[in-house]
């Protein structure tokens, strides 16, 4: 998915997150953001979804988005992703760094029964690349195969999608999405039908993208098991109630730092 249009953080925060955002990493104190949301409202029909919502997202951001069902946030995914104008406000994006981004949307956008194998649903991440060209290059083909091999598919790829179980399903398609973009991946409920174990497995394997590659990083959950298993971590923590947008960081996340072995050590426990 292209990110057209173009970016600042002015997200309302609890009182006693001030010192917390104070420790924003390098990354984001020296580069703008590269998408943001400026003063933005949305209206379906007669109903405004949003208001005022402000947020800026910086390179190698990990963000987790909670709020309860209804809150507006699979909107404000598609307010950011350029799927619906907003009614007042603008979307900015930097082109320099956000040429695409990889989303997994809540109803994962493949059925359960298509009728094709691993490797061609993942393959269809690669459709933006290709461009016009009616089969995968050499590149295309190479990248297609480093996905497999990094998401753990390489011996389920000739496997119908179908016939995997739930947690190999997901992981076949949030490797389409990182085939779309490695950069930049947006995943609405992610976690959503799973078992806690295969659920578990989803969140470490985000966790690894965002610690090994660099990913920048938008998911949206309110389950409390992801929330709890992130709740170490140098991660983001934005929520949406009643359409407004607030930033918050829990009690037992002083700063926002570095990746640690004594953080991978808690998390482990």
């Amino acid at each position: 998915m292209p990110c057209n249009n173009q970016s600042e953080i002015n997200v309302k925060e609890d009182a006693g997150a001030v010192n917390a955002l104070a420790s924003l990493s390098s990354v984001e104190k020296t580069t703008p953001p590269f998408l943001s949301l400026t003063d933005v409202s949305v209206r379906l029909g007669e109903r405004t979804i949003l208001s005022d919502i402000n947020v800026s997202l910086f390179a190698n951001d990990f963000i987790v988005l909670e709020g309860e069902n209804g809150a507006g946030k699979s909107t404000l995914v598609a307010t950011l992703l350029g799927l619906i104008a907003p009614e007042k406000g603008t979307r900015t994006v930097d082109e320099s760094h956000c040429n695409g981004i990889g989303f997994l949307s809540q109803s994962n956008s493949v059925p359960e029964d298509f009728p094709a194998s691993v490797r061609e649903v993942v393959a269809t991440g690669a459709l933006r690349r290709r461009g016009f060209k009616p089969w995968l290059g050499k590149k295309e083909r190479d990248l297609l195969e480093h996905v497999l091999t990094r998401f753990n598919l390489v011996d389920l790829k000739d496997r119908s999608l179908r016939t995997l179980s739930g947690g190999q399903r997901r992981r076949a398609l949030i490797a389409r999405a990182y085939l779309a973009s490695s950069r930049f991946m947006v995943l609405d409920e992610p976690t959503a039908g799973l078992d806690r174990l295969s659920a578990q497995h989803v969140v470490d394997l985000l966790v690894d993208l965002h610690k090994t590659e660099k990913t920048t990083i938008f998911l949206i959950t309110h389950d409390s098991d992801v929330l709890n298993r992130l709740k170490h971590l140098p991660v983001r923590w934005l929520r949406l109630e009643k359409g407004t947008l607030t930033e918050r960081h829990p009690i037992n996340q002083c700063q926002r730092c570095p990746y640690s072995q004594d953080q991978e050590g808690r998390d482990a426990q």
